[in-house]
């Protein structure tokens, strides 16, 4: 799978969407390896923050998006890793959350 930014196109929308497509991803995953359950784990995650995608704030959504304006690059590398982390080091509950941490770890690691 290449990487595309669940957040292309800076909308919820698309959000919704790049969750949907991870959640996909990892319900593959969890086929080719049923005996690791942390890629269904993960599916069921995505598949969470895509229905919570629309409750995330403006400015929050905003932030979020500065982020990659600001630091571009830096800020792809964050939000891969995190995504690469749902279902096996993190377990974000809602959409919120997870856009939430994603502008607090890039403005630690940025400043």
């Amino acid at each position: 799978m290449y990487y595309v930014s669940p957040f292309a196109g800076f909308s919820t929308t698309a959000l919704k969407q790049g969750f949907e497509t991870h959640a996909e991803f990892r319900r593959e995953k969890a086929q080719e390896h049923p005996e690791d359950e942390r890629n269904l784990k993960a599916a069921e995650i995505f598949a969470l923050l895509a229905a919570t995608s629309k409750d995330v704030q403006p400015i929050l959504f905003e932030k979020y998006r500065l982020m990659f304006e600001v630091h571009d690059v830096r800020a792809v590398e964050i939000e891969l890793q995190m995504l690469k982390e749902v279902g096996f080091h993190r377990w974000p509950k809602t959409a919120t959350e997870f856009v939430s941490d994603f502008v607090h770890r890039c403005s630690e690691a940025l400043q």
